[in-house]
């Protein structure tokens, strides 16, 4: 409790050093603890940060590796049609884990930015894992045509949903990633705006992106469809 004007009047000098003393020392441990709150919310913040940083930076190798091993399967299969002898199976197969685990942890981050969009957006990603599981458990041409024949996407459609991903994630590769990182990834280290940037497929092979009954191919008309 404080004193008044008039009991501290009535203090003798030591009592009033030794009440000065304890404001001084109460002070002095709230910024003490303030301090140290603040430097426990800044290092967690800034741990979360390289964790987004190292996730973000495994999710664009992913995407990008993906993107090649399904064009490279696109493209097996389409020599698979014009001639009886098998081709080589492609060794290179979809990875996802890193994408995945990017989406599952920082979902409110890399949606932030969404107007409507967010819950479909999601749902993307973890369609491109059970895409990516199917795949990998594909270890022959007649298990991949299976897939394609009997899955509600092709593979060109895997195509597409891994680029358009690989697309919006683009920005906040740009404003995160390094430019050492951002050329790690190639020459093309992002998809331009379509899927005919990222190899040569059909789009008349796309099944399940579709808007009036035609192929969507422009990653930004479909972000657009689903808002």
């Amino acid at each position: 409790m404080l004193p008044r004007r008039r009991q501290w009047s009535k203090w003798s000098l030591p009592s009033k050093y030794s009440a000065w003393s304890l404001l001084v020392s109460i002070v002095g441990t709230l910024i003490t603890v303030w301090a140290i709150w603040e430097f426990n919310i800044r290092a967690d913040a800034s741990v979360e940060n390289r964790k987004f940083h190292s996730l973000l930076f495994q999710s664009m190798h992913e995407l990008r590796s993906t993107k090649e091993a399904l064009c490279d399967i696109a493209s097996g299969l389409d020599r698979l049609a014009m001639s009886i002898a098998y081709p080589e199976l492609p060794v290179r197969r979809p990875k996802v884990a890193a994408t995945i685990e990017l989406a599952r942890h920082y979902h409110e981050r890399i949606i932030k930015e969404s107007y409507g969009d967010e819950k479909y957006i999601l749902q993307l990603f973890f369609r491109l894992e059970d895409v990516a599981k199917a795949l990998n458990k594909a270890h022959t041409w007649e298990a991949i045509v299976a897939f394609r024949q009997n899955g509600e996407m092709s593979i060109v459609d895997a195509l597409f949903l891994a680029s358009f991903l690989n697309w919006y994630l683009r920005p906040f590769a740009e404003d995160t990633l390094t430019s050492l990182e951002v050329s790690s990834l190639g020459w093309q280290p992002f998809p331009r705006d379509a899927l005919t940037s990222v190899c040569k497929v059909d789009p008349q092979k796309i099944r399940f992106f579709r808007y009036d009954g035609k192929p969507v191919t422009n990653f930004a008309h479909y972000l657009g469809y689903i808002d």
